[in-house]
């Protein structure tokens, strides 16, 4: 996606059931906009949430570390009776864990609970379908 963009910027593309989330760092508005764009023209794709931030690109140490919370997030839920750690893709930027998938309520509720008790989450943002309890 940088590509798009002159090679400036870090962004990261994750799709879950037809929701995209653009994650990462721009240098401008203008950029930001142009990565949504091109995301939204994908066919297929129905829905975008453009968590893009306009700030100088991320440390490599950051990203480890993002990729260091996804992993303690992802294994605690695994060990977490209730919550389908299979049905959740987790992303992590800056902090941030981000939730996508379709779970009930009670699943959200669960996941919710264990990414923020997480070690190093700042921020837990939901992306879920919500679907009726079976």
């Amino acid at each position: 996606m940088t590509a798009a963009l002159g090679g400036r910027g870090h962004v990261s593309v994750a799709s879950y059931y037809r929701k995209t989330l653009i994650t990462g760092e721009v240098p401008t508005v203008q950029d930001k906009q142009t990565v949504e764009a091109a995301v939204r023209a994908v066919p297929g794709v129905q829905g975008v949430v453009n968590e893009l931030a306009v700030m100088p690109e991320s440390s490599t140490l950051q990203r480890s570390n993002d990729a260091f919370i996804t992993s303690k997030v992802r294994s605690r839920m695994v060990g977490t009776n209730g919550v389908p750690a299979g049905s959740i893709k987790l992303v992590t930027e800056r902090g941030t864990v981000y939730l996508m998938g379709r779970l009930t309520a009670q699943e959200l509720a669960a996941a919710t609970e264990v990414a923020r008790e997480t070690d190093g989450v700042q921020r837990v943002v939901r992306l879920v379908d919500l679907i009726a309890d079976p």
